[in-house]
């Protein structure tokens, strides 16, 4: 009976591990909803490029966020407003986005959900008690796709405490970039995009 009783726990706990393991193994990616003539899935194994007059944008699904560039192929800056653009999270919050500008011929980033800054060590110390350096933030959890963590708002203190936002489950997030090139007017692109568990 004691036999029976430990087979039978052992392989309660044989798939709660295997389930566990299965669990640890997904990974998100994504699926730009809207608008519909750029509907497409972003994966994560290259960037899937999308040409959206004047711009043209790259996008990847990196350890479960959405890396975005935008690039500025033509002749003159474009800027992004900041301040008149917005991200909706999946529970309905808006978020603010850092004014940024574009030079001809490169690229922003942006990381979706942005990093929070992480605290740690700065320069040589001693973990007895003793030590030097000060604490500074780590910026930069992925250097070869993050670079930094240029999201929603990497420094902009008046815009911190809402810049920051998770993105659970298998839900969408809404977003209007709005730029504007030189005195021209400004132009919005919309997005929708969904996570999606693989």
């Amino acid at each position: 009976m004691l036999i029976d009783m430990a087979h039978h726990m052992f392989g309660r706990i044989g798939w709660l591990i295997c389930a566990l393991a299965l669990e640890g193994c997904a990974h998100f990616e994504f699926d730009i909803v809207k608008p519909a003539e750029f509907t497409a899935h972003v994966g994560s194994k290259s960037p899937l490029h999308i040409e959206r007059a004047p711009l043209r944008y790259r996008m990847q699904a990196v350890e479960g966020r959405l890396v975005m560039w935008i690039d500025s192929p033509g002749p003159g800056s474009v800027r992004l407003l900041g301040d008149q653009s917005v991200v909706v999270d999946p529970d309905g919050a808006s978020h603010p986005l850092e004014s940024r500008t574009i030079a001809p011929g490169s690229f922003i980033k942006l990381v979706l959900p942005p990093m929070r800054p992480v605290v740690g060590p700065a320069g040589p110390a001693l973990h007895f008690g003793v030590g030097t350096g000060g604490m500074h933030r780590i910026e930069n959890e992925t250097p070869a796709v993050y670079d930094r963590p240029v999201g929603l708002s990497a420094g902009a203190a008046r815009i911190e405490d809402d810049a920051y936002w998770d993105w659970e489950g298998q839900t969408p997030v809404r977003m209007t970039l709005r730029f504007v090139i030189g005195e021209q007017a400004p132009f919005d692109h919309d997005w929708t995009i969904l996570r999606k568990k693989m």
